[in-house]
């Protein structure tokens, strides 16, 4: 059984360690967005040169975020796989579904497709109103994120499938990565689990725990036969953080914005299990009815390997499962590219200070709305054993 790690709440060295992080991450999105609106140009000229261009970018910055973390000690995390081995599989194009944990999934989940170089290729679906969001909505837009009404079939099937055709008529890699479940739990929206559990019993699907039951809606959507030529797989990702997070609904919170920063040097990193499972896409059924039994099917999967993991500690047993550490070279990046910001800001500072003030005003205000709202998911804070 594995080790669990004792997590205390977070110290004012923790929260202002979280807003350096944080900093750097939006400083990062931002530098991104910069280089997206200098390329924008291109888009008229050619689709497929941006693209290429612009996700090197993206995995650059998850490059960096990624190893500044791991030396401030900042939301450091080491992934723990099992099941099929991912990067055996990290050429082709995927549908990609998981569990939907908490608000910065989502993030720890670029972490995981940049260590195999595949943050470049990851959309995610994202709701409309997301793009009103400063600086990361702007980016995410311009990184081709799918961005969906939600109570629109119609428009939303198109939106998907215009979409797709776009990123395959520019031969783009693609992870198209969704959360069937629509939403999270905390211990403050257990009335949510309790709807969609009385849904369950009311359609006749098992009543889950630790997961909710999937909404098929946008799978069937991307594997419509016009579609699913898009992708060569796909895979299914089952993910759980150690104690003193519980993996069934509703029981404590998972990690936030400021309970993962538990900054200071020599602090273990919190381990993240991932199980993932790989689909040839011609084995998955072509009707609606079809997809929805198999989808349905794999998050009661889910469902048993988090009741195994809850008691256990881990999906299978160590021997079976292994650490994916970052390559040398990622360091590399990053060492190059801090040397050329320490020598660029100054200048900036110089020959540009009100922009800098300005944009340093703006960086600050997406932090304190991204902290803002983290408050309002509900999550509690973890209490001192």
């Amino acid at each position: 059984m594995a080790t669990s790690k004792k997590w205390e709440l977070p110290t004012i060295w923790d929260k202002i360690a979280h807003h350096i992080s944080a900093f750097y991450m939006v400083g990062t999105v931002a530098g991104i967005l910069i280089f997206q609106v200098i390329l924008s140009p291109l888009r008229l000229v050619s689709l497929k040169l941006y693209r290429f261009l612009e996700s090197a970018a993206v995995q650059w910055g998850m490059i960096c975020y990624t190893i500044f973390n791991i030396y401030t000690g900042g939301r450091r995390f080491e992934l723990v796989l099992s099941g099929d081995d991912i990067r055996k599989y990290n050429t082709e194009n995927a549908l990609v579904f998981s569990n939907h944990t908490c608000t910065i999934d989502w993030v720890i989940n670029l972490h995981f497709a940049c260590k195999f170089w595949s943050a470049r290729k990851v959309r995610f679906f994202m709701k409309r109103e997301h793009l009103k969001l400063p600086v990361i909505g702007y980016a995410a837009y311009l990184h081709d994120m799918i961005f969906l009404k939600r109570n629109d079939t119609a428009a939303d099937k198109k939106t998907i499938s215009s979409k797709l055709d776009s990123l395959r008529s520019t031969n783009s890699p693609l992870w198209l990565w969704l959360y069937p479940e629509g939403t999270y739990i905390t211990p403050s929206r257990v009335a949510t689990l309790k709807k969609v559990q009385e849904y369950a019993k009311k359609n006749n699907y098992p009543v889950l725990h630790n997961v909710l039951t999937p909404r098929v809606g946008a799978f069937q959507l991307c594997l419509t036969p016009e579609n699913r030529k898009h992708f060569d797989s796909v895979i299914d990702i089952t993910m759980a953080f150690p104690e003193p997070y519980k993996t069934k609904l509703g029981e404590s919170l998972q990690p936030t914005m400021v309970e993962t920063q538990k900054m200071m040097f020599g602090e273990s990193p919190l381990d993240i299990h991932y199980h993932v499972r790989r689909y040839d896409v011609k084995d998955i059924p072509k009707s609606e009815e079809g997809m929805s039994k198999w989808l349905h099917a794999r998050f009661e999967e889910k469902e048993k390997l988090l009741e195994h993991f809850a008691k256990n500690g881990e999906f299978v047993h160590d021997k079976d499962s292994y650490k994916f550490y970052e390559p040398f070279y990622f360091y590399l990046i990053f060492w190059l590219t801090s040397i050329m910001g320490v020598l660029l800001i100054p200048l900036v500072v110089k020959y540009f200070p009100k922009t800098f003030v300005i944009c340093f005003a703006l960086l600050n205000i997406v932090i304190s709305i991204v902290r803002y709202y983290d408050g309002l998911q509900g999550q509690q804070k973890i209490k001192k054993n």
